[in-house]
């Protein structure tokens, strides 16, 4: 990752539009990061791009054949994790593997935490409905996370989650 300072305080406020692009804003509401998703053939794939200078920070590509829908966490070209909805009876439950990371709250209303496996929070994300977007928001409670692997976990997240209704 570049050395620029990112801020810990993001905010996402996702438009309606056919290819799902959008912006991610710090906490004095100024682009840092954008969104290019797309669909290619059957599995999606996103970038996070730096605003400022372009760079490609991460990547995150649904797995194309698994049995649960798995998306791959890429930064720096490498992988990084992968995302995986476990099989459970009562309650949604998300495996983080390669990183000691685990979700604790309530994913489908967009209020939960990621902590680690010591139980120390890395982030906070919540959701924010405003009539024609909807908006979230995420702290990012541990400095030494990259806040791009972060934001990257959190979309993988949300694609696995999406991908249960397709």
């Amino acid at each position: 990752m570049n050395s620029r300072r990112f801020h810990m305080r993001y905010y996402m406020k996702q438009k309606i539009s056919l290819f799902q692009n959008f912006n991610i804003f710090d906490e004095d509401n100024h682009k840092v990061l954008r969104i290019d998703q797309k669909k290619v053939s059957l599995t999606r794939q996103s970038r996070i791009i730096d605003v400022e200078t372009g760079d490609v920070l991460a990547r995150v590509k649904q797995k194309l054949v698994s049995i649960r829908p798995t998306m791959i966490v890429e930064v720096d070209g490498e992988e990084v994790a992968k995302i995986t909805k476990k099989i459970t009876v009562f309650k949604d439950k998300y495996k983080i593997d390669a990183l000691d990371w685990k979700i604790k709250g309530d994913i489908w209303d967009y209020n939960y935490e990621i902590i680690d496996g010591s139980g120390k929070e890395i982030a906070d994300i919540s959701k924010k409905i405003f009539s024609l977007t909807d908006a979230f928001e995420f702290n990012i409670a541990d400095e030494e996370v990259n806040p791009v692997l972060v934001i990257a976990v959190i979309l993988a997240i949300d694609y696995v989650k999406d991908t249960e209704g397709e």
